[in-house]
């Protein structure tokens, strides 16, 4: 069965599987039909039919084989399917309807939904939420209120259903008035509910108006945790939350490794800086480390690496995250495990500043695990890869060009005005479609979970070189030297004013919400640079203007706009962050945000690859408008990446 499927005789394999049921012989016949539910239109018709005749047979059918035959891109054989009780008798409504809600046939899981006593399957709150959101994200709510009201049988209230319905379309308003209408009055789920609709829609008073309103719901943890979750920047607010969760932590006679976990999360996010507090904190996690699951060691190390904890504590998380990698007891798919336990390295390595914390033991298990994964994940991958539709860009903007980095990493330069990936932006001429339309297809290319196989993005404005996987094991090897901190990105950058020659080092917390511009300084997560003053310069009017090298140690959206503002010292042409005066007045100077990323280093394969690139024409054009007041000692380039981190003691 093994050579059937690392061939793709699927005949023979569904063959064997019937023989031996005949035969008496048991077996996990989900397990082997999995791989060869491809899309192709003949083999899926093919296992199709197979399955049908094995249902005259009776054979056991698991939830495995289940879903993977509803969650098919071909929906009409799965409706064919979906109809034959004798088949499917037990599959889960949810899973039945998840391919079409958010596809083009929201009205076949419609009709799927209505048809559910004549199929012998019984229907959720959770399809019937499904359902609903899909509804609202296409922005037909109204379609979705009438989902929510037809299905208010099922043992959830229909008002439930609805502001969950009004959180996904964002319409906070109708959120409100469902919220005024419920008797005898909203619990706690639909304060939660109605919390995140107004944050989403950055109706950030009404938003905390509506948690200080449910406080008396809430546990000091649960409030606390709210806070956190609207970034609340009242000091006096955040002290008084942080000490009722300190004392009702205290006084609970065994608190449990949820509550422990989220408070310390909690007032790391909201820049609480109590040692005693974290101290307490970690007295009482340390000694649980052992049993919590992997996404609560996650939790527990960023907020360690937020606050304060001693370096064995580090080394005690990834010592247990060992555990669960030599057990094989996570799924390191990037979409699940993967990115849990991938934090945990970044909180590791950044907890101690310029010093890592991160064991190297530890990354040569989990890089060897990481690249297993992503080898079954090209074996296994679907081969019906097609070129894509997207924006082509006119004769008199620049396009891409590859610069190096290997045949399964390549290095793109990205030209201003260029997006690395965003259906949202229609007009804008996409990276990703350059990708699919000149080289080779890969099943990455097309797999957004995974982020088309890039490593990272630059602003539309911005230039530089962008990282590029061309093969899932080559993605997960890279993802870990991202969040490890080995991977090295440096840009060059024109900044206002005269930055001080000292100022070498920015660790500011930096958060976002929305489309709203990221905020330095106070709340959110930790986000560290490294800069230098490479030359001075003056503008046409007199301003001073300074050119700086930096090397970012996270990799925070805007993180580099928004520390250079929050210090004084914003970006030439930045719209965002600097003024409208200054905008405008920018224009003599250059046309577009002046950033651009110089220089990547990463490994392939025990080698170090260290990629740069010159400043494209338009940047050299504007220093040459400028006068050059003097050279300053640049930032001398280190050369600890000259030999691996793979094969550091």
């Amino acid at each position: 069965m093994g050579s059937c499927e690392r061939w793709e005789q699927w005949r023979e394999c569904m063959s064997l599987l019937v023989d031996q049921h005949l035969g008496g012989i048991k077996t996990n016949f989900g397990a082997y039909a999995l791989p060869f539910l491809a899309s192709e239109k003949s083999k899926w018709e093919g296992v199709s039919q197979l399955l049908r005749n094995a249902g005259d047979q009776r054979l056991d059918f698991d939830a495995t084989l289940n879903g993977a035959v509803v969650s098919s891109t071909n929906w009409k054989w799965s409706m064919m399917l979906l109809r034959d009780s004798r088949v499917l008798v037990d599959l889960d409504c949810l899973e039945v309807s998840k391919p079409f809600f958010d596809g083009a046939e929201w009205s076949v899981a419609s009709l799927l939904l209505s048809e559910l006593q004549e199929m012998q399957l019984q229907s959720d709150s959770e399809a019937s939420f499904s359902l609903a959101s899909s509804l609202c994200r296409k922005g037909m709510w109204w379609k979705s209120l009438l989902v929510s009201q037809e299905l208010g049988q099922l043992g959830v209230t229909s008002e439930v259903l609805v502001l969950n319905s009004f959180s996904t379309a964002l319409q906070w308003s109708e959120a409100l008035a469902a919220l005024g209408r419920m008797e005898p009055g909203p619990g706690l789920v639909d304060y939660d509910v109605l919390v995140m609709v107004c944050w989403k829609c950055e109706e950030n008073f009404l938003a905390a108006q509506l948690l200080r309103e449910s406080q008396g719901l809430r546990s000091p943890i649960s409030f606390l945790w709210g806070l956190s979750v609207i970034h609340e920047a009242d000091p006096g607010v955040i002290h008084a939350a942080c000490l009722d969760a300190w004392v009702a932590l205290r006084e609970a006679t065994g608190p449990s490794d949820f509550d422990l976990i989220t408070a310390w999360r909690a007032s790391a996010v909201l820049g609480a800086g109590n040692e005693r507090f974290h101290q307490f904190l970690v007295e009482r996690v340390r000694d649980r480390l052992p049993k919590l699951t992997l996404e609560e060691l996650s939790f527990a190390v960023q907020g360690a690496a937020s606050t304060t904890a001693p370096v064995d504590f580090y080394f005690s998380v990834q010592a247990c995250g060992l555990e669960f990698l030599r057990d094989g007891q996570v799924d390191l798919s990037f979409s699940k495990d993967g990115q849990e336990i991938l934090s945990m390295v970044f909180a590791c390595k950044i907890a101690g500043g310029e010093i890592s914390f991160v064991s190297s033991v530890f990354l040569r298990v989990l890089r060897a695990a990481l690249r297993r994964r992503g080898r079954w994940m090209d074996r296994s991958a679907r081969k019906d890869v097609r070129k894509e539709q997207s924006v082509v860009p006119s004769d008199k903007v620049e396009v891409p060009i590859i610069a190096s980095g290997g045949a399964d990493r390549p290095v793109l330069l990205k030209p201003p005005g260029w997006e690395v990936y965003n259906e949202r932006v229609e007009a804008c001429p996409q990276l990703l479609g350059y990708v699919q339309r000149t080289l080779p297809l890969r099943p990455i290319h097309q797999d957004v979970d995974h982020n088309y196989g890039f490593l990272h993005r630059l602003d539309v404005p911005s230039s530089g070189l962008i990282l590029l996987a061309r093969s899932y094991e080559a993605f997960y090897d890279l993802q870990l030297q991202l969040y490890s901190g080995w991977m090295v990105r440096e840009y060059t950058v024109l900044c206002h004013g005269s930055l001080c020659l000292t100022r070498n080092w920015l660790d500011f917390r930096l958060f976002y919400q929305g489309s709203a511009p990221t905020k330095a300084g106070g709340r959110g997560k930790k986000s560290v640079s490294r800069l230098s003053v490479e030359s001075l310069y003056f503008d046409a009017s007199g301003a001073s203007l300074t050119l700086t090298l930096w090397r970012i140690e996270t990799g925070r959206r805007h993180q580099i706009r928004s520390q250079a503002a929050h210090v004084g010292h914003c970006t030439v042409r930045d719209r965002t962050y600097g003024s409208s005066e200054t905008f405008l007045a920018d224009a003599q100077i250059c046309e577009r945000n002046w950033l651009h990323r110089h220089s990547l280093t990463f490994d392939v394969d025990g080698e170090v690859c260290e990629v740069s690139c010159e400043l494209p024409p338009d940047l050299r054009r504007s220093l040459a408008m400028l006068v050059k007041k003097g050279m300053v000692e640049k930032w001398p380039r280190e050369k600890k990446h000259q030999k691996s981190w793979l094969h550091e003691g």
